[in-house]
């Protein structure tokens, strides 16, 4: 219990420390795997006593951080989470859960949520769709026990799943349902035609990732063009590009460019 007490203190300081050096908002990650989401999740929370078991327990960290955070940036600064709508693993977070996980923060005063799925270490994919990561990660990964492991598990752990534009619209309009916070819509948004059809859902914001690699100026093409489409393949070979000396960018219109 000391550990925890510690936790919700680091994030009390870093989110003074945010506020403090000029951040219009900050995010928590409650999703993708990482430390507030295991407690989130059975499929890593295996504790007995309040913060284990039941989905309410689970939830008790998740939600004194939030509060914690929220006494140190105060009721006028925005705080953003986001959360993984579903792990895609039997006996892990499912969208029922997260569907009560997003009511639980809207209760305690988030400010807006974003949308994603999957994680970093069960199912990834679900939240890229398209070609495989694996040949960039490969491509780009210097350490030699790495790339054997990749090698190893690779195959298994990062299998090519079909895009198709919107892909996680579905899973959040149930969420839009349930809450009267900000959402945030990610996954598969390309073109202006999907940016009005995610807003005419009810959906406040929409943030971007990949297709902003392949078209920094996406938004401003959009706003001039309405029918403008992103040149954004979903190839995925910009996921390990985080590992090169360049940082991340797109290989296939980036790398041209510079020859």
């Amino acid at each position: 219990l000391a550990d925890i007490d510690h936790m919700v203190e680091a994030y009390r300081d870093a989110a003074t420390f945010m506020k403090s050096v000029g951040f219009d908002a900050l995010e928590i990650h409650f999703g993708h795997g990482y430390g507030l989401c295991q407690f989130l999740s059975p499929l890593t929370n295996h504790r007995k006593d309040n913060y284990g078991g039941s989905l309410e327990n689970r939830l008790r960290l998740p939600l004194r951080v939030l509060a914690a955070v929220r006494e140190a940036v105060g009721d006028d600064f925005p705080i953003l989470g986001k959360i993984t709508m579903s792990e895609g693993r039997r006996g892990g977070i499912s969208d029922e859960d997260s569907i009560e996980i997003c009511k639980a923060l809207d209760e305690a005063g988030i400010d807006g949520i974003v949308l994603s799925n999957g994680t970093s270490t069960m199912n990834p994919m679900l939240m890229f769709r398209g070609d495989s990561i694996l040949p960039s990660l490969l491509k780009y990964e210097t350490n030699r026990i790495m790339r054997f492991l990749l090698r190893i598990m690779g195959k298994k752990m990062f299998p090519t799943l079909p895009f198709y534009e919107m892909y996680l619209l579905n899973q959040a309009k149930r969420i839009r349902s349930v809450v009267t916070c900000k959402l945030v819509y990610i996954g598969g948004a390309a073109s202006g035609e999907n940016f009005d059809h995610i807003l005419r859902a009810g959906f406040d914001f929409i943030q971007l990732g990949r297709t902003l690699l392949a078209d920094p100026d996406l938004p401003k093409q959009i706003a001039s063009n309405v029918n403008y489409k992103s040149r954004c393949t979903h190839c995925n070979q910009c996921v390990g590009t985080i590992a090169s000396a360049q940082g991340i960018h797109c290989p296939q219109f980036h790398e041209k460019a510079s020859e």
